[in-house]
Formats: C-alpha cells, structure tokens, sequence
C-alpha cells in the first residue's frame, strides 16, 4: 500500500520551510495542476487538507513549486 502525505508536510520533509510553504493552498494548487491528483483528505491541525499518495510525481511538482 502506497503511503499517503499531506503535500505541506511533504514539503518540509524535503527541506522547504514553513514560511517558504506559506498556508500551503498555493501549493496544493500547484500539485493539482500538475497531475497529482488527491486521494482522500484528513485533519492537519485545524484544517481539513487534501492527502496524496507519495510519488516521485508528487515530489517533483513540489520541487517544481519552489524552484
């Protein structure tokens, strides 16, 4: 079974601050439009976010986000 990640969270792991990542909306937005689709959500804090499967995919779009 894949594992599923929050995109944000996925970001920081990658090394991407939380200031860099922001409320992370604009970010899930981008990993949207670059075909990561999401798969379900859960709560992240407060917030109910979108979760995705951890694909080289999905780490590329972040990287993508921030470059």
């Amino acid at each position: 079974e894949s594992q599923q990640v929050i995109a944000t969270v996925r970001a920081n792991e990658l090394g991407y601050s939380q200031k860099q990542i922001g409320s992370g909306a604009a970010l899930g937005t981008f990993v949207k439009n670059q075909g990561c689709e999401p798969i379900g959500k859960t709560y992240h804090g407060n917030y109910r976010v979108n979760t995705y499967y951890l694909t080289p995919e999905l780490d590329e779009a972040i990287h993508l986000y921030f470059s």
